[in-house]
């Protein structure tokens, strides 16, 4: 599976441009909000990356913040490998079977009802 991610230090800057994170703080945010399963990190060939696609949607200032919240139900600190595919696979759920992460910016309810049946074994 091949997913544009960024390290630590680019998803840390991209998230401080926003101003989401301060520039001090970005790189120690960022290892938390992946322990507590906010955002997927992945293992890299000698670092951690960050999917690119989450960064553009995460906000943790915002309680229902949609890529905390699915990826909190995806259990993504625990199984970050599932949860990237479960976000950029194609979906038999979805119409032409695009991949939840299509919907990002769309349609947040049919993501957390997608994320729930999911998690749940329900859409297998």
């Amino acid at each position: 599976m091949q997913v544009p991610v960024m390290c630590s230090v680019e998803a840390a800057e991209a998230l401080a441009r926003r101003g989401v994170l301060s520039e001090s703080t970005a790189a120690d945010a960022l290892r938390t909000f992946a322990r507590d399963g906010r955002l997927i990190a992945l293992r890299g060939d000698r670092r951690w990356v960050y999917p690119r696609f989450q960064l553009d949607h995460f906000d943790p200032r915002d309680p229902g913040n949609i890529i905390c919240a699915i990826n909190r139900v995806l259990d993504a600190g625990r199984h970050p490998d599932a949860a990237t595919a479960w976000w950029t696979l194609p979906s038999v759920a979805l119409p032409g079977q695009r991949p939840p992460v299509d919907l990002l910016g769309e349609d947040h309810d049919a993501l957390r009802q997608l994320a729930s049946e999911y998690a749940s074994g329900a859409d297998r």
